[in-house]
């Protein structure tokens, strides 16, 4: 299903711009094909949009005028112009301050460093919520090799949805044969948040009592069981540990020869 209104925009090869790498590497993109249909570059949907939501917003000709402005506002950036860019094919390193800044191939370079890494203890604190009568498997969730987040790119691929293309959890052989469920049988995983189902993939990857899924298919998104008990220093959530329980649905058993199951069986990344 798609939203009430879709603005198409352009894919990367199909406009100009800049593209600052994780090395802070400035580069120039250029454009190399035209966009199809209606697509156009998200700097210009963004500006259409934002004078149609009544913001005075400045009309651009070019990206390398948005570009100017983030420079002139961003001393790291100020010595880096389009022109430098044209004669520097593979960019430049921000902080660049003045037009004859080489960049900074080291961000902290000259500045005073240890030499060794600053540890800090933390004291230990247990998870929020552990396995108990009712819900006592605990769930760790995770990514699979051929899907990225939440795949909202991935699985329009043909390619890595027939690697791993369907929702599936890992169980204990153990704890498959004490609830009574088989490899390919379709179960419903509750947490005290809710419940999804999924595909049961028998597997010592994973300890007794523990069970593990990806994070990827929205349509039983593991999202739904775990547990936003934040971390004391980053507030992130407690997406490796909560506890759950696995039901049985036997009118849904399938073959644990599924193709499908198979083909889901790639490596965990994450």
């Amino acid at each position: 299903p798609f939203a009430h209104v879709i603005l198409p925009g352009a894919s990367f090869a199909e406009k100009d711009g800049v593209f600052t790498n994780s090395d802070r590497r400035v580069q120039r993109v250029r454009k190399a094909v035209s966009s199809p249909g209606n697509a156009r570059p998200d700097w210009e949907i963004l500006g259409d949009f934002a004078r149609e939501c009544g913001y005075d917003m400045p009309k651009y000709e070019h990206p390398g005028e948005i570009y100017a402005e983030m420079a002139a506002l961003s001393p790291k950036f100020s010595g880096i112009s389009y022109e430098r860019l044209e004669k520097n094919p593979r960019g430049l390193q921000w902080p660049c301050t003045t037009p004859d800044d080489p960049g900074a191939e080291y961000l902290h370079q000259g500045a005073p460093l240890r030499g060794k890494g600053e540890f800090s203890t933390v004291d230990y604190r247990e998870s929020a919520e552990l396995p108990d009568d009712d819900y006592p498997l605990i769930l760790s969730t995770g990514r699979v090799l051929y899907q990225y987040n939440s795949a909202t790119q991935t699985r329009r691929d043909e390619g890595t949805n027939a690697k791993a293309g369907e929702n599936f959890i890992e169980v204990h052989p153990d704890d498959a044969e004490r609830i009574g469920i088989v490899d390919g049988e379709q179960v419903k995983i509750v947490s005290r948040r809710g419940g999804i189902k999924a595909k049961v993939w028998l597997s010592g990857r994973v300890q007794l009592g523990c069970v593990w899924m990806p994070m990827h298919f929205a349509e039983e998104a593991a999202n739904r069981l775990t547990n936003d008990a934040g971390d004391i220093v980053t507030g992130t959530g407690e997406y490796k540990v909560c506890a759950v329980n696995l039901i049985p649905l036997k009118d849904a058993r399938k073959s644990s020869g599924s193709a499908a199951l198979a083909a889901a069986r790639s490596p965990k990344s994450a």
